[in-house]
């Protein structure tokens, strides 16, 4: 990983192919992309005195390949930490760290290529760009394109839906966030193997508490799917158990997650 240190700022290039590209598209250090002119995939999201939003753009190789990518910028769009109570650090700081770490450990996730970050007497700016998912659509697009003419593919989305959050539980995070659109899957009608890539990673954390973890992303999941059939929401927690470590207790499983199932907020229709 190569990195430039500033005074007011600091950017990490995650591999010199990644860089190369970037250059060949006139992106050399910070200041370039952040005066890209934006392509909002949606509004950008208002918070006190920033903004956060995200482009999406196609980046040309030395050799003409296409490489589509998401440009995420962000402006006072902070989180306050132990280290930093006050001011806080930006939110895509902690999720270009969690990318990585998740990346160590063979958890799908969103690929970073480049953060970013600059401090300033308004505030701080930030990017952080992944490399785009093409050919995969969030679980709620796959279930509105696909469920109705394809039941047979739902359950094997689901299974690689519950391998990638066990995955991710075992390693010790919770997502804390965890909402049908932020799990992306291949956006095909069918697939002998389905891959579940977890994305918006600003909000996972570390929790020592095994409970706490898999029991605060999977009654938000459950809560924002109400309309899986019980013996599909059945099949999907057997997968997750299933996988990974074991649990010592699953009634006991059952029972907590069943206390924190307690409203109902469609997403799935």
């Amino acid at each position: 990983m190569s990195s430039k240190t500033h005074q007011t700022q600091r950017e990490f290039f995650t591999n010199p192919t990644w860089q190369a590209i970037f250059e060949s598209n006139h992106f050399y250090e910070f200041e370039d992309i952040w005066q890209f002119p934006e392509q909002w995939v949606e509004p950008p999201n208002q918070r006190r005195n920033g903004w956060s939003g995200v482009s999406k753009i196609e980046l040309q190789s030395p050799a003409s390949e296409r490489h589509p990518v998401f440009i995420k910028k962000q402006f006072n769009h902070n989180t306050k930490t132990i280290r930093h109570p006050i001011r806080g650090i930006p939110t895509f700081s902690r999720e270009f760290s969690n990318l990585q770490i998740l990346q160590q450990h063979n958890i799908p996730t969103a690929i970073p290529l480049y953060y970013g970050e600059r401090h300033h007497k308004d505030g701080i700016q930030a990017i952080l760009i992944t490399q785009a998912l093409e050919g995969y659509c969030s679980l709620e697009q796959w279930y509105q394109r696909y469920r109705s003419q394809h039941l047979a593919s739902w359950q094997p989305v689901l299974k690689a839906v519950a391998r990638s959050l066990k995955a991710l539980h075992d390693k010790g995070y919770t997502h804390n966030c965890l909402y049908p659109k932020h799990i992306f899957v291949n956006d095909v009608p069918s697939s002998s193997s389905f891959t579940a890539k977890l994305i918006d990673l600003e909000k996972a954390k570390r929790n020592p508490l095994r409970k706490q973890r898999f029991y605060k992303d999977l009654a938000r999941f459950i809560r924002h799917t109400r309309h899986i059939a019980q013996q599909d929401l059945d099949y999907f927690i057997s997968q997750y158990l299933s996988h990974g470590k074991s649990l010592k207790n699953e009634a006991a499983f059952y029972n907590i997650l069943e206390h924190h199932v307690t409203e109902y907020e469609p997403i799935l229709v």
